[in-house]
C-alpha cells in the first residue's frame, strides 16, 4: 500500500466472553479438527463485496495514513470484530492501541497481497473502537495498496460487514505519532484514492486464508 507505513483506521466496541457447554462431554473429548470446526462455524463468513476496493492515497510509494469509523454501521452496541487484510506489501494491524497480527513475514512476495489473514477481536461496548493499519511497500518504483473486508457482530445478534473503499480517509504527510488511539483526531483528513476491487492489476484476486486464531480474544484451540 504505499513504500512507507500507512495506517487505516475505525471505530467498534466490546469485551465479549464465550462460553460453550459440552454438556457431561469431558474434556478432551474432542478432537482438534471437530473443535476447530466449531470455532470456524461461529467465525462470520468473510468475502470481499463488490463494493471493496484496493486503498491509498493516489500517490505511488508515498506516506499514507487511512481511517475509517466503524460505528456509524450501526447504532447498536458492538461486540466482536473479524476482519481480514492484505497489503502491498506488509501490515501491522492494530485494534484500541494494541498490536494484533502483521504480515511482515511476507515483504518482497506476493503472497502478502494474493492471501489476505483472518483476525478475531473482542471490542469495547462503550466509547471508541479503533482498528489501525500501519501498511508498507518496500518495492521501490511499484505501486502500493491496502485491502480489508470485516464483520462487526452487535449485542442484539446482528451483524454488518465493511470494507476499504473511497469513504476511508486518508493523509499524505508523515506518520502521526498515536495514529492507532481510540482518542487520535483525524478530522483533517481527505478520502483515500479507491485503486479498483478484486482483479485489479497488479494485484489480481485476493484469497481469504482459513482463520487460525483466538475467536474475540477468548477462545484458543
Amino acid at each position: 500500500m504505499k513504500t512507507s507505513p500507512m495506517y487505516n483506521r475505525a471505530l467498534i466496541m466490546l469485551p465479549l466472553f464465550l462460553s460453550v457447554c459440552f454438556g457431561s462431554v469431558l474434556p478432551g473429548a474432542f478432537s482438534s479438527n471437530s473443535a476447530r470446526d466449531l470455532l470456524e462455524a461461529r467465525i462470520p463468513t468473510l468475502f470481499f463485496e463488490a463494493t471493496t476496493s484496493w486503498i491509498w492515497t493516489g500517490e505511488q510509494n508515498s506516506l499514507g495514513v487511512t481511517s475509517y469509523n466503524v460505528n456509524q454501521l450501526s447504532s447498536a452496541s458492538p461486540t466482536c470484530l473479524t476482519v481480514a487484510l492484505a497489503a502491498d506489501n506488509g501490515y501491522v494491524l492494530y485494534v484500541n492501541g494494541v498490536r494484533i497480527g502483521d504480515n511482515l513475514s511476507k515483504l518482497g512476495l506476493t503472497s502478502s497481497f494474493t492471501e489476505a489473514e483472518v483476525y478475531s477481536v473482542p471490542l469495547n461496548s462503550v466509547g471508541a473502537n479503533v482498528i489501525a493499519v500501519n501498511a508498507t511497500n518496500v518495492d521501490v518504483g511499484s505501486r502500493a495498496a491496502l485491502i480489508a473486508t470485516g464483520v462487526v457482530q452487535y449485542s442484539d445478534g446482528s451483524q454488518v460487514q465493511f470494507g476499504t473503499r473511497n469513504t476511508w480517509k486518508t493523509l499524505k504527510a508523515a506518520i502521526p505519532s498515536g495514529f492507532q488511539a481510540t482518542s487520535f483526531n483525524d478530522a483533517s483528513w481527505t478520502a483515500a484514492v479507491a485503486e479498483g476491487g478484486q482483479g485489479t492489476s497488479p494485484w489480481g484476486f485476493t484469497t481469504i486464508l482459513p482463520f487460525t486464531g483466538t475467536e474475540c480474544g477468548v477462545l484458543s484451540i
